[in-house]
């Protein structure tokens, strides 16, 4: 289905809203012939009761999947722009460094900066990392330590900030990598598909002696599910397709930086 992702969110949600909405009726179709409304009718007030307590029960499901994978997905955003801030804040940092040390610090930000936003970003959409920019950043770090231990007279506080910083580029990297792995579990998402299943399954024992106003009924709430369950699978992608979190973050900040250093 990852092909879905990189379209428009209206034309992806339309081709699984014509199937799933297509089987649904189907569905609907072979049960009405099998079930005549005169067979069934007098255990609407049973059926009812029962109808209302799965609902309620697969409705507290979804909203709290929809909730965790929301809050994922705001969080690898809010990750990301501080990802991109502690970038820059070592960009900046690093200026009060020596001159001789100074230029090949900020061109190895730069680059990795560039990586991360280009190359591994495609990769990220894939679920994937960018081994160079993995080397990139032990690089970085290799630089930051060098200069501190090797002789070179730096201010304290310089060096208490660019380490708390650097490290804080680290941690956000390694934030973007555990979002881009995390994924809703195979095992709730069967629950989630044998719920929405069963439950339009159920809607077919409601019959109505009108056959036109039970294919509407049935078509609404297999669209409303079918829309639940998309909106799950996007916000599970956080990094992939049309409606992917933005690396315009860190574009903006290299941008910034190749200004800086007249690029």
């Amino acid at each position: 289905m990852h092909w879905l992702l990189e379209q428009s969110l209206l034309i992806s949600f339309t081709v699984i809203c014509l199937i799933t909405v297509g089987i649904s009726l189907l569905g609907l179709r072979i049960v009405r012939k099998k079930f005549p409304h005169d067979k069934i009718k007098d255990n609407h007030d049973t059926a009812s009761v029962i109808f209302n307590a799965y609902g309620l029960l697969y409705a507290v499901v979804v909203a709290f999947v929809v909730f965790i994978t929301w809050s994922s997905y705001d969080k690898a955003n809010m990750e990301l722009e501080l990802e991109a801030n502690a970038l820059m804040n070592l960009f900046y940092l690093s200026d009060a460094y020596p001159d001789s040390v100074k230029k090949e610090i900020h061109l190895a930000i730069l680059g990795y900066t560039k990586e991360i936003s280009e190359n591994e970003w495609r990769l990220n959409a894939e679920g994937e990392e960018s081994s160079a920019a993995a080397e990139m950043v032990k690089n970085l770090w290799n630089k930051i330590l060098t200069v501190n231990t090797g002789g070179i007279k730096i201010d304290e506080n310089i060096c208490s900030s660019t380490f708390a910083t650097m490290k804080n580029v680290t941690e956000s990297r390694r934030q973007r990598i555990f979002a881009i792995k995390q994924t809703v579990p195979s095992i709730v998402w069967a629950v989630l598909l044998l719920g929405a299943a069963l439950f339009i399954g159920c809607t077919y024992f409601f019959t109505m002696k009108n056959a036109l106003p039970q294919y509407l009924i049935t078509a609404c709430f297999t669209i409303l599910i079918t829309l639940m369950l998309f909106l799950i699978y996007v916000l599970d992608h956080a990094f992939t397709g049309s409606n992917a979190i933005s690396n315009e973050p860190l574009k903006f900040i290299a941008r910034v930086m190749e200004s800086r250093l007249g690029r």
